[in-house]
């Protein structure tokens, strides 16, 4: 999916990787939430069932026989120059729901780093990004209030503070603001979270010193999933509409998508789950 432009914002951070909403309570067996430690922070995802892993590839939309196809996969050079999409990643995660593990991987399945994620009564308390076997850096996650969280970020091996953030929730336990902090305690980029009457995302903005630097607006379609996604860059003045149409499995979760952006295919995006026995 359409990645959002937030290196804009000066905090450097490596921002479609780190922290989601830490507040995962132990959830009913029957929905799986994305969003902590994955690609999909900004936009998290709700799937329906006990999902255990799953495993998501992107590739190149290519024209056959009058149809579309995956083509050539999607490499990380291709992500440096060519397009901002979601990594290719395979996500664990534990009985309660959350988290354990998400494992990011090259055009040629081999992993480039990974989050391995520590749960303590049911909340994420803490993640190590992990790369050629060395921690670069963990995040600790504090709950100050219940409408509040306080991730803070360190370096892997001085065990420094890099930046933190003081995440705002709603009684839904959703993120509906967030301001990045620097190491010396001073304020940085600050997102914005909007919300539906039915509590799905309307919209985030990222902003850096007051000023708007990103937007996305969604639409969301019947199976709780994004049939739209608008994008705009302050930087460049520019606003790109991407479509997606998905393919399901028995459980209502989405095993394929192309996306289109302003009307041509551009992704095909595969999933795979396993369930745990239910």
């Amino acid at each position: 999916m359409k990645r959002s432009k937030l290196q804009l914002l000066s905090l450097s951070l490596i921002v479609m990787l780190l922290f989601s909403c830490a507040r995962q309570e132990m959830k009913p067996a029957e929905k799986t939430v994305v969003g902590i430690f994955t690609p999909y922070f900004y936009f998290p995802e709700t799937l329906n069932g006990h999902v255990q892993m799953f495993r998501e590839v992107n590739y190149w939309a290519q024209k056959e026989n009058g149809g579309i196809i995956a083509g050539k996969r999607i490499s990380l050079a291709d992500r440096d120059s060519l397009i901002q999409w979601t990594n290719d990643i395979e996500v664990h995660f534990d009985e309660n729901g959350n988290v354990k593990q998400s494992v990011f991987l090259d055009e040629n399945d081999h992993s480039f780093g990974h989050w391995s994620v520590e749960s303590t009564n049911g909340k994420v308390s803490k993640a190590s990004w992990i790369s050629k076997d060395t921690v670069r850096n963990y995040v600790l996650i504090s709950h100050p209030s219940e409408t509040e969280l306080k991730m803070e970020r360190f370096h892997g091996q001085t065990d420094t503070l890099i930046n933190y953030a003081v995440v705002t929730l709603n009684q839904l336990g959703q993120k509906t603001a967030m301001q990045w902090y620097n190491s010396r305690e001073q304020p940085r980029g600050y997102v914005r979270f909007n919300y539906n009457m039915a509590g799905q995302l309307d919209n985030y903005t990222a902003s850096n010193s007051d000023t708007l630097q990103v937007q996305m607006n969604f639409v969301t379609n019947d199976h709780g999933f994004f049939q739209s996604q608008e994008v705009y860059s302050a930087r460049d003045n520019t606003t790109e509409v991407y479509v997606y149409e998905y393919t399901y499995d028995d459980k209502g979760n989405w095993i394929s998508y192309t996306g289109y952006k302003d009307g041509i295919a551009q992704v095909v995006c595969n999933r795979t789950y396993t369930y745990y026995s239910e």
